[in-house]
């Protein structure tokens, strides 16, 4: 199928269009942002047309005809893979043509490769800039936490974005600028380790009482429920 090049060229470009990268893309659609998705997987850009046939979004499965989407400067958010991926998106999608493009790496990244990264395309002229995500896939589609971080300009560029596709507590945004360089990627591993901690924590709350009072899961699911419909409520928390 041969993609049309829309008249009003899209605000954001999304790379990587499985799970996490999927789904934050279909919630800035929903929120009225115009995209294009890119994935060399022609079944991922086919299933991404099907899922958005409603929205302002155009999928690709090639690099040329994804940058030509783009109004400038140039926004590209990558959500794949770790480590050479990250890498690979950056040199082989020629979109740092001018020093107001900019990347976003939305995805998990150690902060040490992002400081590297940073510094390489800083010395450039290219911008790059790193964003923490929180939630999971089903999160990323409607209610995510965001920590970014890097060149204040890039923040202000994407800020409007972040703060509408976030989740929202007591009407404020789940968003908080982070800081410099890789602070963003520096506070998601952060947050990351609690909530492992946190699912640890009610791992052994449930195997002790089982274990050693005798509950059964159903005693335990009546515990897990009435503790989520208190204080103690939260996303990790589900009976």
């Amino acid at each position: 199928m041969k993609n049309r090049q829309p008249q009003q060229r899209s605000e954001i470009g999304v790379v990587g269009l499985v799970g996490m990268g999927r789904n934050l893309l279909l919630n800035m659609a929903e929120h009225g942002f115009s995209l294009a998705g890119y994935d060399m997987d022609l079944s991922k850009v086919e299933a991404l047309r099907q899922e958005s046939k409603q929205r302002d979004v155009h999928g690709v499965a090639n690099n040329q005809d994804f940058i030509a989407l783009l109004r400038q400067p140039r926004a590209v958010v990558m959500l794949v893979p770790a480590s050479h991926s990250v890498d690979s998106v950056i040199n082989d999608l020629p979109t740092h043509r001018q020093p107001d493009d900019f990347n976003i790496n939305a995805g998990n990244c150690c902060f040490k490769d992002t400081d590297v990264r940073a510094r390489n395309l800083t010395a450039k002229g290219m911008q790059f800039f790193a964003v923490g995500v929180s939630g999971g896939e089903g999160e990323a589609r409607h209610v995510p936490s965001i920590m970014p971080g890097g060149p204040k300009v890039a923040y202000e560029r994407f800020r409007p974005v972040l703060e509408t596709v976030a989740a929202r507590v007591n009407d404020d945004s789940s968003v908080t600028y982070s800081g410099r360089g890789s602070s963003g990627h520096f506070v998601k591993m952060v947050h990351s380790e609690i909530n492992y901690e946190v699912m640890q924590l009610l791992a052994e709350i449930y195997n002790l009482p089982k274990l050693r009072l005798g509950m059964n899961d159903d005693n335990l699911h009546g515990m897990f429920n009435a503790w989520n419909k208190g204080e103690l409520n939260g996303c990790l928390l589900i009976a």
